[in-house]
């Protein structure tokens, strides 16, 4: 169930002038574009964002259909690279080179949630 490059964008653009039907929204949606939040909720919005829409309209063609879900990848604790792929100043922008460790740490019901975050992120030592 790949999704091609054509798929996406075309999606994608339905989605978007969809998001441009009334005349009052496109100064809406150029609002929140400098205001990091109304953006970010714009375009990620479980329900109704441009993301979710998308993907809606990528399911409308599928028998199997895909699941919309945020930050799934989130690890418990990387050892990482003390560089940065943007170089200079880290403290600023920092995206590690590396990761060295990837730490899951899940003694709970879910645990499993754990282990698939094992099997897709990529890392020289998983724990």
């Amino acid at each position: 169930m790949n999704v091609s490059r054509d798929e996406f964008v075309n999606a994608f653009q339905f989605a978007w002038e969809e998001s441009l039907r009334k005349p009052e929204d496109e100064s809406t949606i150029l609002a929140s574009y400098s205001k990091d939040r109304l953006w970010t909720n714009f375009v990620l919005a479980a329900h109704s964002g441009l993301a979710r829409r998308t993907m809606d309209r990528l399911n409308e063609s599928r028998p199997k259909k895909m699941d919309y879900v945020r930050e799934w990848f989130r690890a418990d604790a990387l050892y990482v690279s003390g560089d940065t792929i943007w170089g200079g100043d880290p403290e600023v922008h920092f995206y590690p080179t590396k990761l060295h460790v990837l730490i899951e740490n899940e003694n709970g019901e879910h645990w499993d949630t754990e282990l698939w975050r094992l099997a897709h992120l990529l890392a020289d030592l998983k724990v």
